[in-house]
């Protein structure tokens, strides 16, 4: 039954339904765990991971070289498109947003910077 489109549209929208419900309560066992106030459930343990922040990035490349060649160490750098398009964003007057990041990603495909990748599908709720 799930094949008709109808009852697909409701197993989409449950599924969204449990993702956000399944985060919940996962925050609401750990967070209850660590205040001891429940035991750890069977098969899991408490793991800590820390973010780092970059500060200084002339440091950064001073010690990374001691690993590695300016040529893999340039080859390593990722620029991110969505860092990179928020600025311009954000910098953009307003009402011109939209028009302003067309214009730089037609740009950096003029000039060679930006190639087209490989398309995907996907399912997306409508806004009701």
């Amino acid at each position: 039954m799930v094949l008709e489109p109808t009852q697909a549209n409701l197993a989409m929208r449950l599924a969204q339904v449990v993702s956000v419900w399944a985060k919940a309560f996962k925050a609401q066992i750990t967070n209850r765990a660590l205040e001891g106030r429940v035991g750890l459930p069977d098969g899991y343990v408490f793991q800590t991971n820390q973010s780092r922040e970059l500060v200084d990035k002339d440091k950064f490349k001073e010690v990374a070289l001691r690993y590695m060649t300016e040529q893999e160490y340039l080859g390593s750098l990722d620029v991110l498109f969505g860092a990179v398009e928020k600025v311009i964003n954000d910098k953009a007057p307003r009402g011109a947003k939209r028009e302003t990041l067309l214009q730089f990603r037609e740009a950096l495909a003029e000039a060679g910077a930006t190639k087209q990748g490989e398309s995907y599908t996907f399912l997306k709720a409508k806004k009701v």
